[in-house]
């Protein structure tokens, strides 16, 4: 539970800051890592979002021999707002 709520903070860090200003949102999922992200792209892409990179920390770590829990980075915005 810690690594989904971890995860899931992580993806929210962005939206959070402009949601709740000085605060935090955590949400906790009852799925894995992959699946909340996965679940989140989905979402985000039916709001009209686009997302532009999804980041997989645990795989990089992987690579160069490190441990790492899971973690993806999904990296996401609506150019029509943010520009």
């Amino acid at each position: 539970m810690k690594k989904q709520t971890m995860i899931i903070s992580i993806i929210l860090f962005t939206a959070s800051i402009i949601f709740a200003g000085a605060g935090m949102i955590k949400i906790k999922s009852s799925n894995n890592v992959k699946t909340t992200a996965e679940k989140l792209v989905k979402v985000l892409d039916e709001k009209g979002m686009t997302v532009f990179n999804q980041i997989n920390f645990t795989k990089g770590a992987e690579s160069v021999g490190k441990e790492l829990r899971p973690m993806i980075l999904v990296i996401f915005g609506n150019p029509n707002i943010g520009t």
